[in-house]
Parts: C-alpha cells; sequence; structure tokens
C-alpha cells in the first residue's frame, strides 16, 4: 500500500499496512482523516488479510486430517479391503487396486496442502473425492449395509453413517471455498495500492 499525502513528504513511500496505522499515529493522522476511499482500501486489506489466514489455517488443518485418515488404511490395508468389499460396487480386482491407491493419495494430496505445492490441484482432488463419498454414504445408508472404515476418519471402526455424511458435506464445502479463494488469489490486487488525500481532502 502507498500513501501520499502532500506537504509532509511522505509523497511516493510505499507502506504496508501496518506501517500506516503507526505513521498515521505518529504524525497526529487519524482514520477518518484518510478519507472514504482510503478507509475502503484499508479495510479491504484488514478483510483480505484475515481471510489469507483462515484459508491458510484450514488448508493445513485439512491436510492434516488427510494424512491422519490414510495412516489407518495403509497399517490395516486388509481390513480396510473388507470394508470395500462389503460396498458391493467393486469387483476384487478394482477393489484390491483402490484399497492401495486410495491411502496414498491421501497422503499425498495432505501432503500437498501442508506444505503449499500444487494448492488448486490438491483441492480439486479433496472438492471430488468428497463428493463421491458423500455419494457413497447416502448409497450405503439407503442400503443399510453395515460398512467401518470411515474414509476420511482417523478411527478404525468408524462407520459410513449420518455422522460420515455430514463430515464429508463439511470437508466438500470447506475444499470448494478454499479452491475459489486460491483461484482468485491471483486475480486479485496486490497490496501495493495508493491512499492519496491531498492537502484539501
Amino acid at each position: 500500500m502507498c500513501l501520499c499525502i502532500k506537504g509532509d513528504g511522505w509523497i511516493g513511500r510505499k507502506l504496508n499496512t501496518s506501517e500506516i496505522i503507526v505513521t498515521l499515529a505518529k504524525k497526529s493522522y487519524s482514520f477518518t482523516k484518510l478519507g472514504k476511499a482510503g478507509k475502503m482500501i484499508a479495510v479491504k486489506q484488514i478483510m483480505i488479510r484475515a481471510a489469507g489466514g483462515m484459508c491458510f489455517v484450514f488448508r493445513i488443518a485439512l491436510g492434516a486430517l488427510l494424512i491422519a485418515s490414510c495412516m489407518p488404511k495403509l497399517r490395516q490395508t486388509y481390513d480396510f479391503l473388507s470394508s470395500i468389499y462389503r460396498l458391493e460396487l467393486f469387483s476384487p480386482g478394482l477393489g484390491l487396486l483402490f484399497a492401495v491407491v486410495f491411502p496414498i493419495l491421501l497422503l499425498v494430496v495432505g501432503g500437498c496442502l501442508i506444505i503449499g505445492v500444487a494448492v488448486r490441484g490438491a483441492l480439486l482432488w479433496v472438492s471430488t473425492l468428497s463428493a463421491a463419498y458423500i455419494m457413497l454414504v447416502i448409497s450405503v445408508m439407503r442400503r443399510e449395509l453395515h460398512v467401518r472404515f470411515d474414509w476420511f476418519s482417523v478411527n478404525y471402526y468408524s462407520q459410513l453413517d449420518y455422522n460420515a455424511f455430514v463430515k464429508s458435506g463439511g470437508i466438500f464445502v470447506v475444499s470448494i471455498l478454499l479452491f475459489l479463494w486460491f483461484s482468485t488469489k491471483a486475480k486479485r490486487k496486490s497490496p501495493e495500492e495508493t491512499i492519496c488525500r491531498t492537502s484539501d481532502a
């Protein structure tokens, strides 16, 4: 953000939000003296920074959840495979392939979210998996099957039931919102905007 105030020697000097607040305090300028345009830009930057911090926390939490949920499936592959067969949706070959690939996919996607690599692609995977999982849970509940090993749970004995449906729905919503945030992040203006206040404003 660049604060331009005539007559004070600040013209063209680039400042971030915190520096602007400190500088205004030292120069006896209040927030109200920035003018309408300055207020709007300052509030916008504060909101963007707050939203960015929240998205960072949710991204790390989602990645940690995926990594934690893949561990029981990697340690007990045969139990996970038997739960897949009880879904009555896969042939033996496809069920075995899914039991091997799915936990590894969760691990890779979760790692990408935590370290910040290919974030949008990872979020797209999460949203796709959670949407497919919602349909699967609905199918299991309608057929009244008793299947454990919730895909997004760290509990060995978590059932595919209403709680799994709510959890997968929450994951889907969070992943979509994060995907939209990171997709539009590059299109938003950089924080180095200009607040120009003339001596007559």
